[in-house]
């Protein structure tokens, strides 16, 4: 996969991550516009974004009574023309943006990819599943 396109696939991803009007998801949104770096790593059958904050970011956890610490994976990615399926999880640690998950559903190797979609998972987006992963009452 060229960077280039790879660079385009991490922005779609994050964008359907952070979308929505929940305070949670508007305060990530708000960290990741204060990302100092990424750092990636390929796995072969995947790959890896770890993000890096300014130590002053304030968690989520600082702001709203939800956890420290949780982490979704309602998107995925098809590799066009194979229909080939990349999912993905965003993890939360400290109540701050740690990093993003890309990995392959049937271990293949990720193959050169020129283009694709991104959406949720399933029939879309579940809110009320969604607010469950970082709610204290969880």
């Amino acid at each position: 996969m060229n960077l280039e396109t790879q660079a385009a696939l991490e922005r779609e991803v994050l964008d359907l991550f952070l979308k929505g009007d929940h305070f949670v998801l508007c305060a990530l949104r708000a960290q990741l516009a204060q990302v100092q770096g990424i750092k990636r790593e390929m796995t072969g059958v995947g790959f890896w974004l770890d993000f890096e904050l300014p130590a002053s970011t304030l968690g989520v956890h600082e702001q709203f009574p939800v956890n420290a610490d949780f982490e979704f994976g309602d998107v995925e990615a098809s590799l066009l023309p194979d229909d080939q399926i990349i999912g993905f999880r965003l993890f939360i640690r400290e109540g701050k943006l740690r990093s993003v998950e890309g990995y392959v559903c049937d271990d293949l190797m990720i193959p050169t990819i020129k283009r694709f979609e991104v959406g949720y998972t399933g029939e879309g987006r579940n809110m009320a599943e969604l607010e469950r992963t970082w709610s204290r009452e969880a």
